[in-house]
């Protein structure tokens, strides 16, 4: 059996400053290198867009599964409406 992959995303806007982290989420797919179910289960848990950037560290030495931690940009509206208002669910670092 493979095991599942979990992910955190950290987020920055667009001049790579720090917005916050998301809580972990398990994505569908075990494979590190899969940001389409990242990008999906971010706008479906949290309603908001992210574009994966790169993956920052692993639990494991090697995929499949495992907690991953990658990061994400969000765009310049999405990063104030988070810094102001999104304290319930984007943690600090």
């Amino acid at each position: 059996m493979i095991p599942p992959r979990s992910v955190t995303l950290v987020l920055v806007d667009g001049d790579r400053e720090l917005v916050g982290v998301l809580p972990p989420f398990e994505a569908d797919l075990p494979w590190w290198q899969e940001a389409g179910d990242t990008v999906r289960i971010a706008r479906d848990l949290h309603g908001i867009e992210v574009v994966v950037l790169r993956l920052l560290r692993a639990d494991r030495p090697s995929m499949p599964g495992g907690h991953v931690t990658c990061l994400a940009e969000v765009d310049a509206p999405t990063a104030r409406r988070l810094r102001t208002h999104g304290a319930a669910f984007v943690q600090s670092p």
